[in-house]
């Protein structure tokens, strides 16, 4: 296991770099082409703030991921740099990617990337947003990409497509405050990155792609915390939601043989914090008569605020629920628990959830700004 964890803090260092060193450019060209977001309505920053974050972040983690690829080829067609009892060796010669898999994935993650870019652009309708979501993750999902669960067709193709469009969705609806989506999108990445190279669920490769999606995530980070340089936009929180969700899918965590009926319950926990926060947003419209599709200030952190947190403060809550939830994921891989731990982990998570938000200060704070 040690010798993944290097190579995965390889590939975690040389993203990050990237996207620390790619960002200041679209920072620039975000500035240049006035792609910035105005303070408005339903804003927490008082200054216009450009939005090309997400771009940076593809650009390196594609960029890392395609040379590496590329050079994992090279080396597995000519082996003989390598001495044969090292653990290199014994990955280069196991590479065998379905490239055709993942240039479709690659080219989802684009054009999940596009569509952000011209909602950030143009504010598309959601429905027609959505209807496009709906066709990418179904072209990716026809790749062969779906959880292996005894359920059949098309009910395993359609819970991957809710699967993805959901995920995605539900990191856009997060990115309510500075640096909330992106530290998440780092928490959960390096959680799916560690699950997957443990006894039962051990994919290595996947783990390393996930890993490099964390390190590119992190580089960006330092632009995104407040007070913001910069901001992720439509097309970043998108994209990282999109990765994440086919990433659980390319993985082993939704493997009902393996897993049993931990197939269901590893990926929630691990996404825990994303997925309470649209859920409960949406109930929370539905309960008050609002249009589910449209913004207000009731999401997870919103609601942290109002209780008289901070902003920093709220969103720093946010990264330790979401590392609380992940510890609950290592510990069902570990084990082989009944339904009724399962049962007792969902509603101590549920509890943490509800908790945070009642012994937050009863202040009503100014959640207008930025502190």
């Amino acid at each position: 296991m040690f010798n993944y964890l290097i190579l995965n803090g390889y590939l975690f260092f040389v993203s990050f770099a990237a996207t620390y060193i790619l960002t200041p450019f679209a920072i620039y060209f975000a500035v240049k082409f006035k792609v910035v977001d105005q303070p408005g309505f339903r804003k927490l920053h008082e200054n216009p703030t450009p939005l090309f974050g997400g771009t940076a972040i593809f650009l390196s983690f594609t960029i890392v991921a395609v040379i590496h690829m590329l050079l994992a080829l090279r080396l597995k067609l000519n082996p003989s740099h390598l001495s044969p009892d090292s653990f290199l060796y014994s990955q280069i010669v196991d590479f065998n990617p379905d490239y055709l898999r993942l240039l479709i994935i690659f080219g989802g993650g684009l054009f999940i990337l596009l569509i952000g870019l011209l909602d950030d652009l143009l504010d598309l309708p959601v429905p027609f947003r959505l209807a496009i979501e709906f066709i990418i993750a179904t072209v990716v999902v026809l790749s062969g990409l779906k959880p292996e669960i005894p359920l059949g067709s098309p009910f395993t193709e359609i819970i991957a497509v809710v699967w993805i469009v959901g995920v995605t969705n539900a990191f856009n609806l997060l990115d309510g405050a500075d640096g909330l989506s992106c530290g998440t999108a780092v928490i959960c990445s390096l959680g799916l990155s560690l699950c997957l190279i443990m006894q039962w669920t051990f994919q290595p490769m996947v783990s390393a792609l996930l890993a490099s999606f964390a390190g590119a995530c992190f580089g960006f980070l330092p632009y995104n915390f407040p007070r913001a340089r910069a901001f992720l936009g439509s097309a970043g929180s998108m994209f990282i939601g999109y990765m994440l969700g086919v990433s659980v899918l390319l993985s082993s965590l939704m493997n009902f043989e393996s897993l049993g009926i931990r197939v269901f319950s590893i990926p929630l926990f691990v996404l825990a914090v994303p997925l309470y926060d649209t859920l409960s947003v949406i109930l929370i419209r539905l309960k008050n008569g609002k249009n589910i599709l449209k913004g207000d200030f009731n999401h997870f952190v919103h609601r942290l605020i109002r209780k008289g947190l901070s902003p920093r403060k709220s969103v720093t809550i946010i990264y330790l629920i979401s590392v609380f939830t992940l510890c609950n994921a290592f510990f069902l891989i570990n084990i082989k628990p009944s339904s009724t731990v399962i049962i007792l982990q969902v509603l101590l998570c549920i509890v943490i959830l509800i908790a945070v938000e009642k012994v937050a200060s009863v202040k009503l704070g100014n959640y207008e700004k930025i502190s």
